[in-house]
């Protein structure tokens, strides 16, 4: 009797396991000092949506567009950087050929989730700024590379705050017709 009371609770166990999934990264987010981030809409609606590929070939980098940098866990465009983003709009504007794509990034720090969503709201938060600056929406691209870009692999400040960035490549659009 007592074995198949002991082989019944392991049943149980070992069915309880893999029957519940594992959490999902950023319901397991770690003691970093980051702001905890809530699950998305779509993942708490139950839509997943599958990760939409920007085409980065044709884009190459140009010296006349700065990048931006931001405060730790922060999206929110500082004052200064500000400047720099009303110099990159005027350019865009001024260059109606070229489409730009927004690269954001974020440093190692926090899990590999929070920063994926991280560089994500920097990225559209300079899109929003440059269209609320007179660029056309349909001519920005983004791309979210979380901590997969550091600009330097040092653990430490400096290579921290120069990692926390959104980039810009630019390429031309040829509207001539076919």
């Amino acid at each position: 009797m007592q074995r198949r009371i002991l082989s019944t609770a392991c049943t149980a166990a070992f069915l309880y396991m893999t029957l519940v999934p594992a959490a999902p990264a950023w319901a397991t987010e770690k003691n970093t000092g980051a702001p905890s981030e809530a699950a998305p809409a779509s993942v708490a609606a139950g839509v997943v949506k599958p990760p939409v590929a920007v085409p980065t070939d044709d884009f190459a980098p140009t010296a006349q567009l700065v990048s931006v940098h931001f405060d730790f866990a922060s999206s929110a465009i500082r004052p200064g950087e500000a400047t720099m983003l009303e110099r990159n709009a005027a350019w865009l504007r001024a260059n109606p050929m070229n489409t730009v794509l927004v690269e954001g990034a974020a440093d190692q720090r926090g899990n590999r989730a929070y920063n994926q969503a991280l560089a994500e709201r920097r990225a559209q938060a300079v899109k929003n700024y440059l269209v609320a600056h007179g660029v056309a929406s349909d001519r920005i691209m983004m791309i979210s590379y979380g901590e997969g870009r550091l600009a330097c692999p040092t653990n430490a400040d400096p290579c921290w705050s120069d990692s926390r960035r959104v980039d810009f490549q630019v390429k031309v659009l040829n509207k001539q017709a076919p």
